[in-house]
């Protein structure tokens, strides 16, 4: 069956405007901080000033440019494996360091998985 001009144009404005809507509910999603994201910024900025380098030195390194690194310090950008790593190894920390990994808190996690009664 043929179908109208009208209904294809329809559809693929309907179509076009989903696929807008999803790109920028999932944009803004990833930019507002998360407790987690908050908190790697923050030692992440703590790191970096405590061997006093810029914002602008380590945006440079990176090829980003310094707003980026000033979002990753505020949790505004979640940072990805390869920067965890470049960031670490640049600011001399470990990813434990970066995240505040409170070991009792994963004990208690684990212990919450393995007996979830309790």
């Amino acid at each position: 069956t043929e179908k109208s001009p009208i209904l294809n144009y329809i559809r693929k404005s309907l179509t076009s405007q989903a696929k807008y809507m999803t790109f920028s509910y999932n944009y803004i999603m990833k930019r507002i901080p998360t407790e987690l994201a908050k908190r790697v910024g923050k030692n992440l900025r703590a790191a970096r000033l405590a061997l006093n380098i810029t914002q602008q030195k380590i945006a440079a390194e990176m090829n980003k440019h310094y707003t980026q690194i000033s979002d990753y310090e505020t949790g505004k950008l979640q940072l990805d494996y390869e920067k965890i790593v470049f960031l670490c190894n640049r600011l001399d920390i470990t990813p434990n360091d970066l995240f505040d990994i409170d070991y009792s808190d994963v004990a208690i996690a684990q212990r919450k998985r393995d007996n979830p009664k309790q």
